[in-house]
């Protein structure tokens, strides 16, 4: 039997909901607590008064750095490793990626955070968001890059236009009535 802690934005709440029937499902008791964002780290997170939390965490699409959320010395108060996760391999790998800039490289010692963390199972990762966007085939120069969230989406909308066609000044004048 356990408390999930979450904030009190309503998709949150029904994910949290949702996890905890799962819980329930092979007889773990879990108590579901929303609160707000700024409760569930000045009173929870950052002290460490907790028994679960179901968290969002986004990293940069251009460096997935693992460092804020997984590297041992963010373990303490203050840090964001709410899970106090302490590997010294993870650290290294992380310590080491952050130094290089052959993205092969930090892809590689990602690659082995990611293999420890899956061994080691600090948290459940429950999901990645991927969108799907369709644009219409008239709508031209829309270009979507890796995304933070949703809204960036529209990052070149000022770039966006909608197929034209060529039209005479003398044509649109008469549209107006003007001479």
């Amino acid at each position: 039997e356990f408390e999930l802690l979450t904030n009190d934005l309503p998709d949150r709440v029904a994910l949290a909901n949702a996890v905890a029937a799962q819980w329930q499902a092979v007889g773990a008791l879990v108590h579901v607590r929303a609160v707000s964002m700024t409760d569930l780290a000045q009173q929870h997170l950052i002290p460490r008064e907790y028994d679960a939390a179901l968290l969002q965490w986004q990293s940069s699409p251009t460096d997935p750095d693992p460092y804020p959320v997984w590297h041992s010395t963010q373990a303490v108060n203050g840090g964001q490793n709410y899970s106090g996760f302490v590997n010294r391999d993870a650290d290294e790998a992380i310590e080491v990626a952050r130094l290089l800039t052959d993205r092969g490289q930090r892809t590689e010692l990602y690659h082995r955070f990611q293999d420890i963390f899956a061994e080691e199972v600090p948290a459940f990762l429950l999901y990645q968001g991927v969108y799907t966007l369709c644009v219409d085939q008239r709508v031209r120069n829309v270009q979507i890059a890796p995304m933070h969230d949703l809204s960036g989406r529209f990052a070149s909308i000022t770039d966006w236009a909608v197929a034209t066609r060529e039209v005479r000044l003398t044509d649109l004048n008469d549209q107006i009535h003007d001479t």
